[in-house]
């Protein structure tokens, strides 16, 4: 069955409870771009200008606003933000990271990313775009899955209204929209209601939600403990995470 490519908008509200992260201004910053960490596996890098993928030269690299991140088979990254949002990408992901003053734009090609986004600044906006999806944050916890082309997104802090627009002689168009909040789910689907459901419990034992839940109480600890360092000691402390081994948890 051909695959129909169906437009939609999801704008996330702000939870009391999303992680308000002291900024940590480090290189990446100066550099209006973000540092890029191989956690495991073969992970390739592009500068907008590039044509062709590049295997990172270290461990952890420096890379500036428009650049490409691609996962293979087996491997996993994460990306920090200037202002310490961390998005963490599963195997076989693609995506390009926008960033300047205000704004960061995920453009999510495929695959599965974790994103826990700072709160954003008055004016300024956090999106993650897929072939079918827009969603638009100020600051939230949230997964998106990209898979044939077709969207599932859920929330695990935060309030999300997902707007479904149909495109209507090359024009957008609103066609419904529903509201999602913490351990909600939704499947952007072409056709019929859109429809949200609990979070499974199948879903919440899978090795990659299970993961990225643990690393949130590490940021939520962190948080509370030494915001002032919180950069620095997330990455001591996710170093150790890795080195406790990806099955443990």
């Amino acid at each position: 069955m051909k695959k129909i490519l169906i437009p939609i908008s999801i704008i996330l509200g702000i939870a009391a409870g999303v992680f308000m992260f002291a900024a940590s201004r480090g290189q990446a910053e100066a550099d209006n771009g973000f540092s890029l960490v191989r956690e495991a596996g073969s992970v390739r890098y592009k500068e907008s200008a590039d044509q062709d993928y590049a295997d990172m030269p270290a461990d952890e690299i420096s890379l500036p606003a428009g650049s490409f991140v691609q996962t293979s088979e087996g491997a996993f990254a994460r990306i920090f933000l200037p202002d310490n949002s961390l998005i963490s990408l599963s195997e076989n992901t693609e995506v390009q990271v926008v960033w300047d003053d205000s704004t960061v734009s995920i453009q999510q090609l495929v695959g599965k990313t974790w994103n826990r986004v700072q709160s954003v600044t008055s004016g300024g906006e956090f999106t993650v775009e897929t072939p079918s999806a827009v969603a638009a944050v100020r600051g939230t916890i949230f997964g998106v899955d990209v898979i044939d082309s077709e969207t599932s997104v859920y929330v695990t802090e935060g309030d999300v209204d997902v707007t479904r627009f149909l495109l209507r002689e090359g024009v957008k168009r609103p066609d419904q929209t529903i509201s999602l909040t913490g351990n909600e789910h939704a499947d952007v689907l072409p056709e019929g209601q859109l429809q949200k459901r609990p979070v499974r419990d199948d879903e919440k034992t899978r090795l990659w939600f299970r993961r990225n839940r643990a690393i949130d109480q590490i940021f939520e600890r962190l948080r509370s403990e030494d915001p002032v360092n919180l950069r620095r000691r997330l990455m001591l402390e996710l170093s150790d995470f890795e080195a406790r081994g990806r099955n443990a948890f």
